[in-house]
């Protein structure tokens, strides 16, 4: 594994160096006087083929391998291609996410009881993909009815809210992070609030969720490969 990654970084860089190593044998048997010395200038043209078909082949091995990019949520990973930007759904990008976080938890509504620290590293070598989780919490929170509602947000852990918090604060959303905070403060005080907030804003996190990704696509790309290893 350790040597095919190696390949697929350096592969290109191998190939340069082995056809500029042939093309030094080239020149060098170029500037042999053939008549004296054949076999010298023979074994110099062995050599160029060897090193050049070496480094045409490791240029051929790494454009196969070459890492594609793409955007987390304008590739389908089931059929293995791209969606234009103008057929993305909140149901794709609501089922991509589920997919991001489903290496980290079993349910979304889960993050209210804690943000995992794997997820909070991932988070943190992606931080373009941070506001949409923190969207994407609030949505599920606002699938909740009734008490069930009331009892995970009152219940959540603060750290988990004040995460999403500020998530949401730093891509532009400060009144509506600054109001969920409140309420969390005092669960108690805004009981009549909070399910009525919630339930009237789902589509709105819908919303934000889709805004959100055509706005910042281009720092949301991945490997291909990643998204192709579906679970």
């Amino acid at each position: 594994m350790k040597k095919n990654k190696f390949l697929n970084k350096h592969a290109k860089l191998i190939s340069l160096g082995l056809i500029s190593l042939a093309f030094l044998f080239f020149l060098w048997a170029a500037a042999v006087d053939k008549a004296a010395h054949q076999a010298g200038f023979v074994t110099l043209l062995v050599f160029f083929l060897i090193f050049f078909i070496m480094g045409v082949g490791f240029f051929g091995y790494a454009t196969k391998h070459a890492e594609v990019r793409v955007c987390y949520f304008y590739y389908d990973r089931r059929r293995k291609c791209r969606i234009p930007r103008e057929a993305l759904t909140f149901e794709m990008a609501n089922d991509a996410l589920d997919f991001y976080l489903s290496e980290y938890i079993e349910q979304p509504i889960e993050l209210f009881s804690e943000v995992p620290k794997s997820l909070r590293i991932q988070l943190q070598a992606e931080p373009a993909f941070t506001p949409l989780i923190a969207f994407k919490m609030f949505y599920e929170l606002a699938l909740l009815e009734g008490d069930a509602l009331l009892e995970c947000f009152a219940t959540a852990d603060e750290r988990a809210v004040g995460f999403a918090c500020r998530a949401i604060a730093k891509c532009g959303d400060e009144e509506m992070a600054d109001l969920i905070a409140r309420m969390k403060r005092n669960p108690e005080f805004e009981r009549a609030r909070i399910t009525t907030f919630f339930t009237k804003n789902r589509r709105w996190f819908e919303g934000r969720i889709l805004h959100y990704i055509k706005q910042n696509a281009p720092a949301l790309t991945v490997s291909r490969e990643r998204l192709m290893q579906s679970k």
